[in-house]
């Protein structure tokens, strides 16, 4: 019996180390509600793209629709990071992280996509979410310009029909680590591709409660006092 107990001490301790070390597995959700505009290459499932100039991009890596004006949430906390893709306008416009801008494109096209056709220029910001649930409306953003770029207008968020969030499908709006955020500068066309940017999203381990650490410690000792007196 007391083997036994020997035992079952040690795999409980070896459990709850493994829980301890474990990584979160937080995930990006996009929210189809009943605001959301869908729009996509063909004109199938939403709204037609006319005339984007990052369709190959986007559907060589996956992302054949998007959705504008969808919620964001994550289910743990983790860490945004982010590319610049590129941008299709004559105009300048920014991505803003945090309430500062973060990097910018236009005047022309530009594309920063690398010659291994994933990913593109790193951007020197990230976001960070500390809980699951729907991240902040004002995390992240986009900005347009009439004058440059030597300053901006209003800030569009994932809450505007003029930001749109590209997903493989319509059947994977969940478990995601990584999305293409587009803008759309103007109101009322549906292109999406003034400036785009992918996001990933890293999860970062819990940690852990103090009843968790109390747990761990008194199993330990207790199964330092049953060893010492086998």
């Amino acid at each position: 019996m007391r083997r036994i107990s020997v035992r079952l001490l040690v795999l409980n301790c070896l459990a709850v180390l493994l829980w301890v070390s474990a990584p979160a597995a937080a995930q990006i959700t996009i929210v189809q509600d009943s605001d959301a505009v869908v729009v996509d290459f063909t004109g199938e499932v939403g709204n037609r793209l006319n005339g984007n100039d990052f369709e190959s991009y986007l559907l060589d890596n996956g992302f054949t629709v998007g959705l504008a004006d969808a919620d964001i949430d994550v289910d743990g906390p983790g860490t945004f990071s982010f590319e610049l893709i590129g941008a299709r306008t004559g105009r300048v416009n920014a991505f803003e992280v945090g309430g500062s801008i973060a990097a910018t494109g236009g005047g022309g096209f530009q594309s920063f996509i690398q010659p291994n056709g994933v990913n593109g220029q790193a951007i020197n910001a990230t976001a960070t979410v500390d809980e699951a649930g729907e991240i902040p409306n004002r995390l992240f953003g986009f900005r347009t310009s009439t004058n440059g770029g030597s300053s901006f207008g209003g800030l569009s968020t994932f809450f505007s029909n003029r930001f749109a969030t590209f997903v493989p499908n319509l059947n994977t709006l969940s478990g995601l680590t990584t999305v293409i955020f587009a803008f759309e500068e103007f109101s009322g066309t549906t292109d999406y591709d003034d400036l785009l940017v992918r996001a990933t999203f890293t999860p970062v381990s819990a940690v852990p409660e103090p009843e968790t650490w109390l747990m761990l410690i008194l199993g330990l000792g207790l199964l330092v006092w049953r060893l010492r007196g086998v």
